[in-house]
């Protein structure tokens, strides 16, 4: 019903309260930079929280996108700290 590969490129602030900046991109066939900017939600101990919204779809001889039937729609959110990152430090 769904396949496919999502790239995501997150970069951390260059300081603690900063922003994060987070781009990415579905794999529908071959490669793609991620390029689609998303806009992080900052949540509690310098982290944040972004949302990728995902659909099946399905391509017709035109090169149109539809969505598959039968098909899913829904959001994929990601919670997003620094690695090694110690709550309250």
């Amino acid at each position: 019903m769904f396949h496919n590969a999502l790239i995501l490129d997150i970069v951390p602030p260059k300081e603690g309260n900063g922003d994060w900046k987070v781009k990415y991109a579905w794999q529908d066939s071959g490669f793609a930079a991620a390029d689609t900017q998303l806009t992080p939600e900052k949540i509690a101990g310098e982290g944040c929280s972004v949302t990728v919204k995902v659909a099946s779809e399905t391509v017709d001889a035109n090169g149109n996108r539809r969505p598959s039937k039968p098909g899913i729609t829904g959001n994929l959110r990601f919670v997003i700290k620094g690695w090694n990152q110690i709550e309250g430090h």
